[in-house]
């Protein structure tokens, strides 16, 4: 198809994050943390860490909060990548004249063709939210674009073939759907005193 053009934004960030590790790593820089727009990698430990362990701490967003202060956070080990997409920031929403509105996110599901979280309501003859998709997924592993090739992967892909794929890669993820669940792949330290997986999702 002529028309049809090749897009690497979707794992530029974690691209260029990657190249940033190498060229700290060639450096000889041995405690570090490169933040991309909210893609990241830990190298080492955090030398700054208050407590013994010098983990670091990585806050996760609520992605249907309304400030900042509401969040899950997870404690790292370094030398790793990590990449949260969602629904959340990059987003319109689209009015009906029935009054119904459509919240449309920048994530395309390639089989279909459709934004992540929208389908067709045949008996309305109108676009709707799915009452349940992935909304927010953040991906820990050793390559920050990876990192971002499998966040968007278990946005489109939904909670459990998302699960399944990350499982088999050995990558590790917190995800939040938009009924309310809270699901974790893997081992992650997480932070009691933060307890938005407890209080305002399921942890499933």
């Amino acid at each position: 198809n002529p028309t049809l053009t090749l897009d690497l934004g979707g794992i530029a960030k974690g691209y260029c994050t990657d190249v940033c590790r190498d060229v700290a790593k060639e450096y000889k820089v041995t405690s570090a943390l490169i933040q991309l727009s909210g893609n990241l990698f830990l190298i080492g430990e955090n030398e700054n860490s208050k407590t013994e362990q010098k983990k670091w701490g990585v806050g996760v967003n609520n992605p249907r909060a309304e400030n900042s202060d509401r969040y899950v956070c997870g404690f790292y080990d370094g030398d790793c990548g990590i990449a949260t997409s969602g629904d959340y920031e990059r987003f319109y929403s689209y009015g009906y004249e029935s009054g119904r509105k459509v919240k449309v996110c920048h994530i395309i599901d390639g089989s279909s063709g459709m934004p992540v979280g929208v389908e067709y309501d045949e008996q309305n003859g109108e676009y709707k939210n799915a009452s349940e998709y992935v909304i927010s997924a953040t991906v820990k592993g050793e390559s920050s674009m990876l990192c971002d090739v499998y966040a968007t992967a278990v946005c489109v892909l939904g909670l459990e073939k998302g699960k399944a794929l990350l499982e088999s890669v050995g990558y590790e993820a917190i995800i939040f759907t938009s009924d309310k669940k809270c699901s974790i792949v893997g081992e992650f330290e997480l932070d009691e005193s933060v307890n938005l997986y407890k209080t305002e999702y399921q942890l499933v």
